[in-house]
This record gives C-alpha cells, structure tokens and sequence, in this order.
C-alpha cells in the first residue's frame, strides 16, 4: 500500500467534510462512524488493487519469461491491469 493509514485518514476526512459541506450527503451516523466506515472502504479498494498489482506482475513476469523479444516491462505492466480491470468491471 502506499499511503499510510494516517494520510487514509486525512484524505477520507477531507472528502467526508467536502461533501457534506456541499450537500453531496446527509451523515445518519454521528461523524465518527461515517467516517471510520469510509477509512475501511478506502483501505480495502487499496489492499484489493495491491493484490491485483501482485498478479499482474506474476503475469507480467511469465509472459516476459516466454517472450524471445525484449518487451517494455512497464507498458505491459499497465496493459495488462488495464485489460484485467476493465475484464472484471473493477474501478480503481
């Protein structure tokens, strides 16, 4: 992951009082557990996409090893999960 929970925190704070500043929602939950559930959202859509870096780079790492070519490492890195994450309707 590459933001600690600390900066989680200070970006989920910041989004939950610009919305509800703007509107954009109407907490039914005191401010605390809204914003403890949102913290536990972002950490899990990081997690998931740090896992589905890990298997795109297994795959990365096979199709270089099969390939006679010398291939860019990074652009097949980010096709690969592009193709991944539109295949299994993820948002990231």
């Amino acid at each position: 992951m590459r933001l600690t929970e600390f900066e989680v925190s200070k970006i989920v704070h910041r989004i939950y009082l610009t919305w509800k500043n703007q509107k954009l929602i109407e907490p039914i939950s005191s401010e605390g557990e809204v914003i403890l559930s949102l913290e536990e959202i972002f950490l899990k859509n990081l997690q998931e996409e740090d896992a589905l870096n890990a298997e795109v780079q297994k795959m990365v790492d096979q199709l270089i090893a099969k390939s006679p070519e010398e291939l860019d490492q990074r652009k097949l890195f980010q096709l690969v999960k592009n193709q991944l994450i539109k295949d299994r309707k993820l948002v990231i």
